[in-house]
């Protein structure tokens, strides 16, 4: 009967700490996320991604905690190599709030996590915008009609 309340205890206590676990992450590829990609996101492709635009925008549920000890935002994304072959040096760039955050410069194709920390006087609301910048992207052709940025897996903003 002992081990009975004490898994009790356990599973209450890990129920909650599974539901902030994933506060703040945006999969791309789910559709019960996709309003909270504000701007520049195309629809689902291959039930894993989305393309983005030069410019693209989420809004992202502020982690318990982040108003006191921040935040880090990491966004996991690939750069094909038909870009890198067209654009070279593809620069991203992001804005937390209003707040500008360093710039990350990629020469290569592959998967990559933009990092980012996020100071906790940024973060007092239950939410908040990001916006993301790329120095360049494919410009639309005649065979695809849409400006094509990174290719977007996941956007996250996490305790530190």
């Amino acid at each position: 009967m002992r081990w009975k309340c004490r898994a009790a205890a356990i599973l209450i206590l890990c129920v909650p700490l599974t539901g902030c676990k994933d506060r703040g992450v945006v999969r791309t590829a789910d559709p019960r996320r996709g309003s909270q990609l504000l701007s520049g996101f195309y629809g689902i492709e291959q039930n894993a991604w989305r393309w983005t635009a030069a410019r693209f925008s989420v809004r992202l549920d502020t982690p318990a905690w982040a108003s006191r000890i921040g935040a880090v935002l990491r966004l996991r994304f690939s750069i094909p190599d038909r870009l890198i072959r067209e654009l070279g040096v593809i620069s991203v760039a992001a804005s937390i709030g209003g707040l500008p955050l360093a710039p990350e410069s990629y020469t290569q194709p592959g998967d990559f996590i933009y990092v980012r920390e996020v100071p906790s006087h940024r973060l007092r609301s239950e939410s908040v915008r990001v916006d993301f910048f790329l120095d360049k992207a494919l410009a639309p052709n005649s065979s695809d009609r849409r400006e094509l940025g990174l290719i977007v897996a996941s956007i996250a903003l996490q305790p530190r």
